[in-house]
């Protein structure tokens, strides 16, 4: 019963969001289905990943923000059947923020990953779809009728402890780093014998071909090491850029500060503002402030707060989530939540880079 109850009080919540008209009372039950289904739903999904406490926080975000603007544009267009099954929707959305948590973090693994779709969806005798709760598939063209992945077995494992040799059986007229790709993926699958996720196919090839990434082949990603995404606030005021490099990140920041001031909701702007962001060394004031773009009299009347106020936080930016919620009165996963659906917004109409 606890299980149907679960189902009717998310679909209740989910009718009622998409009907508001009301953004203010939209978000509050937004914040709900974030709490009670949707964050728990997103753990669960990535809990097989072996992930550090770093990455598991990244993806996390990242799917929430993902997710949270889907819905949004959802109620903004009126459309009531945009989300059928919740839970498989939300499911997908961490699935898919996993693997591009790593396409962002390792772009050779990335380049490899489009090598593999592309050899995937152009010879005939193999296929990716996907499964019943949104992994991404692939395999043997005829295998398509199989919609669930299969998570363990001895030749899966054998396959994540050691794809050279692995290769070197089901191909053995080729050295296996020098195997063509559609080849090397067609004998993979065929040794493996049955649908293989997407992501633990390409870790497996990579590791083959030697591209480097911190990817384990067994499931886990560690968050330490060389990341290739780019940190917009602690580089704002780098003189090492180049004039161009610099001009570029200056007019991004400079949108980016509008599109904050458009926040309809000030705890939105209080968590985005005083917070830190994911994988970034920097904070925000003091980019805006070292550019040029805001004043922190300008910062401190964008987060409704006296000057007298801000002038003794900002020595110690970016804050923790515990003392933003103590500011607030609000939960440290309030602030969380209300961080991600900041940046939800941003994200949607700058784009992601700095996100």
């Amino acid at each position: 019963m606890r299980g149907l109850a679960g189902a009717i009080e998310i679909e209740v919540l989910l009718r009622r969001y998409l009907d508001y008209s009301d953004d203010a009372k939209a978000l509050c039950l937004l914040e709900r289905l974030h709490s009670r289904y949707a964050l728990p739903t997103i753990r669960k999904a990535l809990a097989r990943k072996s992930l550090d406490a770093t990455s598991e926080e990244a993806i996390t975000s990242l799917a929430i923000e993902h997710l949270v603007c889907r819905l949004e544009k959802a109620r903004s267009s009126r459309q009531r059947d945009a989300v059928r099954h919740f839970t498989a929707y939300v499911t997908a959305i961490a699935y898919h923020a996993f693997g591009e948590y790593l396409d962002d973090k390792y772009p050779e693994r990335r380049r490899l990953k489009q090598r593999i779709r592309y050899a995937l969806r152009h010879e005939p005798k193999m296929a990716n779809w996907h499964s019943l709760d949104g992994r991404t598939l692939c395999g043997r063209a005829e295998w398509q009728a199989q919609r669930r992945a299969v998570l363990t077995g001895d030749r899966l494992d054998q396959l994540r402890r050691d794809p050279e040799s692995v290769a070197a059986e089901a191909l053995p007229e080729y050295t296996p780093s020098e195997a063509p790709l559609p080849l090397l993926v067609f004998a993979l699958l065929t040794w493996l014998g049955h649908p293989i996720e997407l992501e633990a196919l390409v870790s497996a090839i990579a590791q083959i071909y030697g591209i480097r990434t911190l990817y384990d082949p067994s499931g886990s990603v560690q968050g330490e090491g060389e990341e290739n995404g780019s940190d917009v606030y602690a580089s704002a005021a780098d003189t090492r850029l180049n004039p161009e490099d610099a001009a570029l990140q200056k007019d991004y920041l400079q949108q980016m500060w509008t599109e904050i001031g458009r926040l309809k909701n000030r705890n939105q702007r209080t968590c985005l503002l005083l917070g830190r962001i994911d994988g970034a060394a920097g904070n925000m004031p003091d980019a805006f402030a070292n550019l040029g773009i805001a004043t922190r009299s300008e910062v401190a009347n964008v987060l409704e707060m006296p000057w007298e106020q801000f002038a003794t936080l900002w020595p110690d930016l970016p804050l923790d989530d515990g003392r933003i919620a103590a500011l607030l009165g609000i939960s440290s996963e309030n602030v969380r939540f209300q961080r991600h659906s900041a940046r939800a917004r941003l994200r949607e109409r700058l784009g992601p880079a700095g996100f």
